[in-house]
């Protein structure tokens, strides 16, 4: 029998439609969280207000995208389930669509007048697309669908359970090359490696995808101790873990003077608290609105950046100004939100397959 049989889950807590719509209300939120990111909400009004909502709370964002693919996916494989290709050709569908729609939307704007069609595909397309992702926040899925197959790959040698407890060690890598950086490059080999030149896709494919995706495994393998906690534990568990990532956050920029803040040690238990609280609570109250969070959240994800893009041209057109902060935020999210609904009240078989 091998490790990975030995531990097949119990079943997973779902709501009356089958998912568990705790983790799609707060995909949404999370989805929010990454807008975020990249429009400094209230920066303009205060800087320490916006840097706290731009760069401190939003860090739990992405890794709970890996996090939840990772435990649904890797539930799949330790019960027998076979579901690699179909999730693979799913993912390939939808990472393929937007970036060809990224691609024309960047060669339009910054590269035609420097480069042909046939420069532009060989010179970027073709290495972004497979390995740094195609526009800035879809770097998500090379290294999603790497740690997909990754994850086959090591179910079928039996070494998965190896390699989900080597995964803590590659984020803490991860957490070296950015919060700690100024110490850990103080290490030679150390800072080979962080100064190569691609090495900030490799750190987001390796030492960040790729271990939150495997927290999946312990989520699963662990999930008759961790389903047996009262909300009284597990909000202590979140609690303790997030002020730790803060008072750690604090740390770093008091006395390390960090050019990134995005992987911290802390925000690994603070993660694995959070996916234990919403799967032990899966929010069957929620199942008139949950589907329409989860289509309103990919929209959110998906077409954000072109939503700033759109803002940002309208505000120099119209009024001759930059957008504020504030409310290219506050715009953005109402336009991807009010798309979202849209989308997901025509319930197109079409559209539904783009915002998978």
């Amino acid at each position: 029998m091998t490790m990975e049989k030995a531990i097949k889950p119990p079943p997973v807590k779902l709501g009356e439609n089958g998912r568990n719509h705790a983790v799609d209300v707060f995909r949404y939120v999370c989805a929010v969280l990454v807008v975020s990111i990249h429009t400094h909400p209230f920066e303009e009004i205060n800087y320490n207000a916006g840097f706290f909502a731009s760069q401190i709370i939003t860090r739990v964002a992405v890794p709970f995208f890996f996090a939840v693919a990772g435990y649904f996916y890797i539930g799949s494989l330790l019960a027998g389930t076979r579901v690699l290709w179909k999730y693979i050709k799913k993912l390939v569908f939808v990472y393929t669509f937007w970036s060809v729609f990224y691609f024309i939307i960047s060669y339009y704007r910054y590269h035609r007048a420097e480069m042909s069609v046939g420069a532009f595909i060989t010179g970027r397309v073709i290495q972004d697309y497979f390995f740094r992702g195609s526009e800035y926040h879809l770097w998500f899925f090379p290294a999603l669908i790497f740690s997909v197959l990754m994850a086959a790959w090591l179910k079928k040698l039996r070494l998965m359970k190896i390699f989900a407890y080597i995964s803590p060690l590659l984020f803490a890598v991860g957490c070296l090359s950015l919060a700690y950086k100024n110490v850990a490059a103080q290490v030679p080999v150390l800072a080979g490696i962080f100064g190569w030149s691609e090495f900030t896709a490799f750190r987001r494919i390796l030492l960040t995808g790729f271990p939150f995706f495997m927290t999946g495994y312990f989520l699963n393998a662990f999930k008759s101790k961790w389903e047996k906690l009262s909300n009284k534990k597990m909000l202590t568990m979140i609690f303790i873990c997030g002020a730790g990532f803060l008072l750690e956050i604090l740390f770093i920029l008091l006395f390390l003077l960090p050019d990134d803040i995005t992987l911290t040690f802390m925000l690994y238990p603070l993660l694995f608290s959070l996916m234990i609280f919403l799967l032990n609570n899966p929010f069957p109250q929620g199942a008139g609105v949950s589907e329409g969070f989860r289509v309103t959240a990919n929209v959110t994800f998906y077409m954000h950046p072109a939503f700033i893009i759109l803002f940002r041209f309208l505000g120099a057109k119209l009024f001759g100004v930059a957008v504020p902060n504030t409310i290219m935020f506050l715009a953005v999210c109402t336009a991807v939100g009010a798309l979202g609904l849209a989308i997901y009240k025509i319930d197109s078989k079409f559209l539904n397959r783009l915002v998978a």
